[in-house]
């Protein structure tokens, strides 16, 4: 009960660090600037980056007991989903500021193949995290005259862990077994998200499609019995609508 009271808390505390901020960025001269609010769609491909060899090595020394099996081990992307809102506050120039509010889907899988006298199994596990994300990106808009407007932007995520789930499957007769890691996982996510994508104004207001690329920086295990240090990493394709 209390690991869920701090997660909330944390939760609590970001988003009062995300109001703070707007405040900050928001000059009181409102013919100056112009604030649009939006709602964003995507699909995340993550994976993870720091000691995956020494990760993909943990497997191999487990088989190397008293059975001696031979254990290869390869890693593999999870793929999840993002949804949030977020607003575009648009000052004079091609310079903006574009705070995000979103529930992401994060982690990794993972591919075993043991064999054993001749023979082999296969299994699969995956880590499956899931955060409350709170991006506060900088973004330039390229000038290319009316129509399409193509733009980069880049900046700081802070991520609350909202679930950690490890999923094994094929290791039983086949089945799959899920179990609850969050005690063993970090309760905060710091990292950077930068990427580029096209605005297309509509009717209703402006579609954008944007790819980015998420680098974590903070180690995703909070246990005492691994030394590793392992950390998010995110391929994201994102549609958003600006109203």
């Amino acid at each position: 009960m209390d690991h869920v009271t701090t997660k909330y808390a944390r939760t609590l505390g970001f988003l009062l660090f995300l109001g703070a901020s707007l405040l900050l960025v928001t000059p009181p001269a409102q013919g100056q600037v112009s604030i649009t609010p939006g709602v964003r769609v995507g699909v995340n491909a993550g994976d993870i980056g720091g000691d995956t060899d020494a990760f993909v090595q943990s497997f191999s020394d487990l088989g190397g007991g008293t059975f001696d099996l031979d254990v290869e081990t390869d890693l593999t992307r999870r793929t999840g989903f993002l949804v949030g809102g977020y607003a575009l506050v648009d000052f004079v120039g091609p310079l903006a500021l574009q705070p995000e509010v979103r529930y992401i889907q994060r982690g990794f899988g993972y591919d075993l193949t043991v064999s054993f006298q001749g023979q082999s199994r296969t299994a699969s596990g995956s880590l499956n995290l899931s955060y409350l994300d709170i991006p506060l990106l900088a973004r330039f808009q390229l000038p290319v005259g009316a129509g399409v407007s193509p733009h980069l932007f880049a900046g700081p995520t802070l991520g609350v862990n909202l679930s950690a789930e490890s999923e094994t499957e094929g290791l039983q007769d086949g089945s799959s077994q899920t179990t609850d890691v969050s005690d063993e996982v970090s309760g905060t996510d710091v990292g950077l998200e930068v990427g580029g994508g096209l605005g297309v104004p509509l009717g209703v207001g402006t579609l954008t499609v944007d790819l980015r690329y998420g680098l974590g920086f903070t180690n995703i295990l909070d246990t005492e019995e691994s030394d590793l240090s392992l950390s998010n990493r995110a391929l994201m394709v994102t549609a958003g609508l600006t109203f």
